[in-house]
């Protein structure tokens, strides 16, 4: 019911109903600001504008820039590796040499991030519950990209002309 503050005094801690409210509104928040920025970055009219402009025809440019060196093949590649090279010494129960481990255990620090513990403390959670959380949110996160490809796919349908050669059940499903 309470967790310390750097470690001299308590705070009460905050309901778990909050704080996935508070996740919740974060998730929904993403969504709109997405969507707002895909709204934008399609509008070409605004690309002549003075304020925004500028700023939409650099990122039609970081765009164009990122697809011209392949840059979405490389990062996964880079990802890929990191995934491999992080787990080696605890997957093979190898001894690693120092000079080996000391820059993999940096990187695994600077990229690990506890997200949970940004809506509560550690002390506010039993282990069990903060373990199903972190273990069920890449499932939320895959439902929700693939709620946003259908709408996107249902709101272009709408957008299009009249004879429209699907049905909306089958555009739904394509957008799957």
């Amino acid at each position: 019911d309470h967790h310390l503050v750097d470690g001299d005094h308590c705070k009460r801690c905050l309901a778990v109903s909050t704080a996935a409210g508070q996740i919740a509104a974060l998730a929904i928040g993403i969504c709109i600001v997405c969507g707002l920025a895909w709204t934008v970055f399609k509008m070409e009219s605004w690309r002549k504008k003075p304020c925004i402009g500028p700023l939409l025809r650099l990122a039609d440019r970081a765009v164009t820039f990122s697809y011209g060196i392949g840059l979405i093949p490389k990062s996964k590649v880079l990802l890929g590796f990191y995934q491999i090279c992080i787990v080696l010494s605890t997957t093979y129960s190898v001894r690693l040499p120092e000079r080996y481990t000391s820059w993999t255990d940096k990187v695994s620090e600077a990229v690990s991030i506890d997200w949970s513990g940004f809506f509560l403390p550690t002390q506010c959670l039993p282990y069990w519950s903060r373990l199903v959380a972190v273990s069920i949110s890449p499932v939320g996160v895959i439902a929700l990209l693939l709620l946003a490809g259908v709408g996107l796919r249902l709101h272009q349908r709408r957008l299009a002309s009249a004879p429209r050669p699907l049905p909306w059940h089958a555009e739904a499903a394509l957008g799957l």
